[in-house]
């Protein structure tokens, strides 16, 4: 999964790091060496798939939330934009209609002739 990590998911990420390293040490390897390396890839590995399964889920869940965010905003968007159709066609015709009540412009020469 190719995406940019928030604070939680790096803190996560750091942990398994130190956990990994932790089990890495010299004083943990030396507790398996040499008849138990195979009990200790196995520890290591589920240390890892267990960080990485949480950290997936995290991710999951954030981009879950992100879409439906965006989907909301659009949504607003749309109901704004629909709104703002309305406000300007009513402004519009309410225009078009001071127009047709005013009466036409005549020069002062033609309107003291009538």
């Amino acid at each position: 999964m190719s995406t940019q990590l928030n604070r939680e998911e790096r803190n996560l990420w750091s942990n398994m790091k130190n956990a990994l390293k932790t089990h890495n040490s010299y004083d943990v390897r030396k507790e398996y060496y040499p008849l138990n390396m195979e009990s200790w890839e196995k520890d290591r590995n589920e240390i890892e798939e267990g960080y990485r399964t949480q950290l997936e889920e995290m991710i999951t869940s954030r981009l879950e939330i992100e879409a439906i965010e965006a989907e909301e905003n659009a949504r607003m968007e749309a109901a704004t934009a629909l709104i703002m159709m309305n406000k300007r066609k009513t402004q519009k015709r309410k225009r078009e209609e001071d127009k047709s009540n005013m009466a036409p412009r005549r020069s002062s020469r033609i309107s003291a002739r009538m």
